[in-house]
């Protein structure tokens, strides 16, 4: 990425008038800084900018870059990059084209002394870039300009009339280069000239140079300038981009030497002979001669009917190609050294004169199509050999209708075209239609809509997401790999042709639509309509009409519409949306994991795993024998699982499950849901406390997760509670399992030989009747005792801690206690050991053992009764047991 600096002596004071000098010699021996006096700029930070050289692309080396407002960024995806900055105009700027004004004028002014006698030309190097291309050609064309001694010699081709501007004059092939979307280089300008290099001439002595750029006629969108390389040199003669040699009205004999330089041969019959460097000969009026001799020269002929380019060797030693975009032949001498160069023969030059012989031009020059450059308001008739038009040389996006055979306004002027077949696009988005006959259509780049119109016809979109009509069953469309997404149209029976991603059918007609090996969406209209997606993760939509839905390889979504409409998705996981009771879903087993999501009541089909009801009705699903998930949706539903392993899910609503057989999921959600498990070890989530949960005896092992207070239906086995409020869970007469939250909960067991883990939180944990297992967890917990325990069913406390945990007698439940007051168990009623020693002695525990042991008498006859036993042998004494 480039680096810019702006030029700010106010955030860094080593910054002074000489730094941008400074840059301006970089590389250079032939100048100092020294040489430079008065030097003053006119500008803000952002528009006075070092740059260090790092766009390759540019051919331009570290120097500066003037703009008309602030500093472009790396990437040019906006719609315009604009700054204000606020500065007048230059009326040395407004003269250069006529009824402009110029605003936020930046400008650099110095004088260059040159005291060397052998030196009389400076060169320099030049690139303007341009917000202003190619929308506002000549209407907002910003000015660029380098004056030496008072004149511009920053012009393209030495012409004066072509000033570095986006003007019409210089949007010819090779100015410019368009930078949409970073296509040429990492800058935020739309277009970017070719880089120009300048041997201008100086004076001995003091010599007065300028450099300025600024906004044209308002003072929106940015332009730049970038300048650098300058040098001293002893030059043949100087002129700006050449040593200009120049003709009149009359015949001339015109002798270049070893300099580039430009013949501007004038009127008359001219023989021109340019010498050695890289020419540019315009032979403008009369029949000229014109010899480019050495170096690499483009050679125009002009007004003439015989003009004629001269080369040394004979036919055969050379190569000869035409460039029908540009209108220029190539000429390659192959000879040893290749002594007249690579030379460029514009179309207007009618004769090659070799050593051997002559020959016409036109003996090369094979036109099939004509090239529209230049905006303007161009006719043409199609002939016997051109029947194409193309627009690929177009700044901007061009919309064109072969049918169209009289005025029409294309976005590159106001065209007239008839009589032709063919037609090529611009590099942009492009709007393009054929007529009644056979046409072939290219979009090139952008992205473009293509209409062949009636007839057979050929659509090449070319890169970009480009969009086809297709009415004809001779239509052919013709996409590349990653050359975007791309669709069809079709209003007959159309099967996508590779690379093209989405096939929309239109018309009432019954028409079918088919893809490819790709991700296609393909869309029907209001008929009854066969879509096949064939390979590739593909969206079939059927719209109105009773249709047929193939998805074919890969995970397809088939949605029939409105209509009673059979789908099949094939290989693949599929997803098919249902709206109508006669809607059919076909899948064959191993063809991947399928789902359904109904509108309707629905039961799934053979192979389909999953089903979720939409919308607000109260309406019901059913599975296969598959291991199904079915989800309901806002209102009451009711879900059936039938065989397999399912999952069920109520949403909103008071809704009822049946899992039937299988190890079912059963989850009613909100509301107050009937959860019925069936066969099979089930598990249900209750979060409501109107939920039923419904077991039969004998239908395996299955357990409640509950988000509220819940007590277990008769035949469940298994109870945990959810989240972390101070919920209570209690059991049934199984032996059940119950596991508490992090909250503080109560856990009853009732009957069974149950396990109760407390977790978080201070819990309460009773066993009941039953030999029962009571794991607290963290937190200070309760072991309660409040039914009258047996020898053979004394509770286990698998982690009592002593002064943190506490055991609760119930006194309704030991009698011993029935009189006493509730809370902290006196003193006497507690021994350690193995017997009561005293008449009120009624809880007697064994620290060898950890047995707990109730005496209803004491030192009476009544038998002592084991009704606990404490894991680990904790420390027990009377302040852990309190009468409740």
């Amino acid at each position: 990425m480039a680096t810019f600096q702006n030029y700010d002596p106010s955030t860094d004071p080593s910054l002074t008038p000489v730094s941008l000098i400074t840059a301006l010699i970089a590389g250079t021996t032939t100048l100092t800084a020294a040489d430079f006096t008065d030097i003053t700029i006119t500008g803000k930070p952002a528009s006075t900018n070092f740059y260090d050289g790092s766009i390759a692309q540019l051919g331009i080396g570290a120097g500066l870059l003037l703009t008309t407002g602030g500093t472009p960024g790396p990437t040019n995806n906006s719609t315009g990059f604009s700054v204000n900055n606020g500065l007048p105009g230059d009326p040395q700027l407004d003269a250069i084209l006529a009824g402009t004004k110029s605003f936020d004028a930046t400008e650099l002014h110095f004088t260059l002394n040159v005291s060397d006698t052998a030196v009389n030309s400076l060169q320099f190097s030049v690139v303007f870039g341009s917000e202003e291309y190619p929308e506002f050609v000549d209407s907002y064309p910003d000015i660029a300009a380098v004056f030496v001694n008072g004149k511009n010699y920053a012009l393209f081709n030495n012409e004066a009339s072509k000033p570095l501007s986006v003007s019409s004059n210089n949007l010819s092939a090779g100015n410019f280069q368009n930078n949409a979307g970073n296509a040429y280089a990492p800058l935020q300008y739309d277009g970017i000239s070719k880089t120009l290099t300048f041997i201008v001439p100086l004076n001995q002595g003091a010599n007065d140079i300028k450099i300025a750029i600024a906004d044209l006629n308002d003072g929106v969108l940015d332009s730049g300038l970038f300048i650098s390389g300058f040098q001293l040199i002893s030059s043949g003669g100087g002129g700006g981009l050449f040593s200009d040699v120049n003709g009149d009205d009359k015949p001339n004999d015109l002798q270049g030497n070893d300099n580039d330089q430009i013949f501007n041969a004038g009127g008359g019959d001219d023989t021109i002979k340019a010498g050695g460097g890289d020419d540019v000969i315009n032979g403008e009026g009369g029949n000229d001669q014109s010899s480019g001799e050495a170096g690499n020269d483009v050679i125009n002929g002009g007004e003439g009917t015989e003009d004629s380019a001269t080369f040394s060797g004979n036919l055969a030693d050379y190569t000869i190609t035409y460039d029908k975009k540009t209108g220029y032949l190539t000429v390659v001498d192959n000879r040893p050294n290749s002594p007249d160069g690579t030379d460029k023969v514009g179309s207007d030059v009618e004769f090659l004169k070799f050593a051997d012989q002559t020959v016409p031009t036109s003996n090369y020059i094979i036109d099939d199509a004509v090239y529209l450059s230049t905006p303007g308001d161009d006719t043409y008739v199609g002939t016997a050999t051109i029947k194409t038009v193309s627009y690929e040389l177009a700044l901007g996006s061009v919309k064109v209708n072969l049918a169209l055979t009289g005025p029409q306004k294309t976005g590159h002027g106001t065209d007239t075209l008839s009589a032709l077949d063919n037609l090529t696009g611009s590099a942009f988005a492009d709007k393009l239609a054929g007529n009644a006959g056979d046409n072939l259509i290219k979009g090139l780049a952008g992205d473009d809509k293509i209409d062949g119109g009636a007839g057979a016809d050929t659509l090449v979109g070319g890169a970009g997401n480009d969009g086809y009509t297709v009415d004809n069953a001779g239509d052919i469309v013709t996409e590349q790999a990653g050359e975007g997404n791309d669709s069809v149209t079709a209003s007959i029976s159309y099967t996508l042709t590779a690379h093209v991603e989405k096939l929309t059918l239109s018309g009432t007609a019954a028409i079918d639509g088919t893809g490819n090996d790709g991700d296609n969406t393909i869309n029907g209209n209001g008929a009854a309509n066969i879509l096949q997606g064939l390979g590739g993760n593909d969206k079939l939509s059927g719209g109105a009409g009773d249709d047929t839905l193939v998805g074919g390889a890969g995970n397809d979504k088939l949605d029939g519409g409105t209509g009673a409409d059979s789908m099949a998705g094939g290989i693949g996981d599929d997803g098919y949306t249902v709206d109508n009771a006669g809607d059919t879903v076909s899948e064959a087993a191993g063809e991947g994991y399928d789902s359904v999501t109904a509108s309707i009541s629905y039961t799934l089909a053979a192979n389909v795993e999953k089903l979720t009801l939409t919308g607000s009705a109260a309406i019901d699903g059913t599975g296969n024998e598959a291991d199904n998930s079915i989800t309901g949706n806002g209102a009451d539903n009711h879900l059936r699982g039938l065989e397999g392993n399912d999952k069920l899910s109520g949403g909103a609503g008071n809704d009822t499950l049946e899992g039937d057989s299988g190890n079912d999921k059963l989850d009613g959600g909100t509301g107050a849901d009937i959860l019925i498990g069936g066969i099979g070890n089930d598990g249900y989530v209750v979060d409501d406390a109107g939920d039923q949960v419904i077991e039969a005896a004998g239908e395996g092992y299955d357990s409640v997760s509950a988000a509220v207070s819940h007590v277990l239906a008769d035949n469940v086995e298994k109870l945990t509670l959810l989240g972390t409020a101070a919920i209570d869970g209690t059991g049934n007469a199984l032996a059940n399992a119950i596991l508490g939250n992090g909250g503080d909960n109560r856990l009853a067991g009732l009957g069974g030989n149950d396990s109760l883990t407390g977790g978080d939180g201070n819990d309460t944990l009773s066993g009941g009747l039953g030999a029962d297992r009571l794991t607290g967890g963290a937190g200070a917990d309760a072991f309660r005792f409040d039914v009258a325990e047996t020898a053979a069913n004394f509770d286990t406390i698998k982690d009592f801690v002593h002064a943190v945990d506490h055991i609760e007698i119930s006194r309704a439940a030991f009698a011993a206690f029935g009189a006493d007051p509730a809370g902290a168990l006196p003193g006497a009623a507690f021994t350690t050991g193995t017997a009561a020693a005293t008449a009120d002695q009624h809880l007697i525990y064994n620290s060898a053992t950890g047995a707990l042991f109730y005496d209803p008498d004491g030192l009476g006859g009544a038998a002592q009764v084991q009704i606990a036993l404490l894991s680990g042998k904790p420390t027990l004494t009377s302040a852990d047991i309190v009468l409740i």
